[in-house]
């Protein structure tokens, strides 16, 4: 995303700064309102991955127009483990998951129960 100038109007940063007071965020969290970013975490609490959306501009698309379709990535270190795409469809909501690196140090089973938590979420907040 070279090149790419981004603008906001002070009514935008006004609404986002709302929000973040209202929920008394950080500023991971405040990205967050922006641009879906997870921790992955081990049960030990260790950060063991990320999951974002790959595109910011597509990201601040999709806030505002429902149905461009959104892409993410997890990732572990600095590898791409995994991708969720959503797929186009006004009625239904689904994604499709790509596990690139099976033998990563975040287990398979992780990466499926974040696209299932991912896609309850989006369905919830489309509702």
């Amino acid at each position: 995303m070279e090149g790419v100038k981004l603008e906001f109007t002070m009514d935008a940063l006004d609404a986002i700064a709302t929000r973040a007071l209202k929920y008394n965020t950080g500023a991971r969290a405040l990205r967050s309102i922006i641009r879906d970013e997870w921790i992955l975490s081990s049960a030990d609490g260790r950060e063991i991955g990320n999951l974002m959306e790959k595109s910011l501009l597509g990201a601040l698309a999709s806030r505002f127009i429902n149905l461009i379709p959104q892409k993410y990535t997890i990732i572990a270190g600095t590898q791409e483990v995994a991708e969720l795409k959503q797929h186009f469809n006004p009625f239904i909501l689904r994604y499709t998951m790509n596990i690139i690196v099976p033998q990563s140090s975040i287990d398979p089973r992780l990466l499926i129960a974040t696209g299932i938590l991912l896609a309850g979420i989006e369905q919830r907040q489309k509702n």
